[in-house]
């Protein structure tokens, strides 16, 4: 009943407050819309995080970079291991990690190992872009020099 109360006077102040900002806009300021709010940190971290990996899943599908990118979706996935880790003892994150039980190992950690399982062959040299690209100079590297015999 008194957070009703309180919260009732807050919202209240809240439109008065609202209602005397708009009369002090001109018609340009308010066709505008809403003044955007600063991003916050997590915000920010949000949208780094989603672009991380959309471009490291682009550079694994085409092939680019495949020593490199393996090992960087390896340790951006290792930093989600570790923030979340499902070990005994450690709180439990199901909400917010999802249905999984796991002991020691989770998902994060298996792509983890098969990323530096891709990461330690040779798959440059057989797909992808890296093998369109940098093939004709490892050929070009490969070939002999003849000399000239007199």
């Amino acid at each position: 009943m008194f957070l009703a109360r309180v919260t009732g006077s807050v919202v209240a102040t809240q439109k008065v407050a609202s209602m005397t900002g708009r009369k002090l806009l001109t018609v340009e300021q308010l066709a505008r819309g809403p003044v955007p709010e600063p991003w916050t940190r997590q915000q920010q971290i949000d949208h780094v995080t989603i672009w991380a990996l959309i471009t490291l899943g682009c550079l694994l599908l085409a092939g680019l970079l495949s020593r490199a990118t393996p090992l960087a979706a390896a340790l951006l996935l290792l930093s989600f291991y570790l923030a979340a880790p499902p070990w005994p003892g450690v709180e439990d994150l199901a909400e917010t990690a999802g249905p999984e039980h796991s002991y020691f190992i989770n998902k994060n950690l298996i792509e983890v190992i098969a990323l530096l399982a891709i990461a330690s062959m040779p798959t440059g040299r057989w797909f992808g872009f890296d093998q369109v690209l940098f093939g004709a100079f490892r050929r070009r590297r490969s070939v002999p020099q003849q000399t000239a015999r007199t």
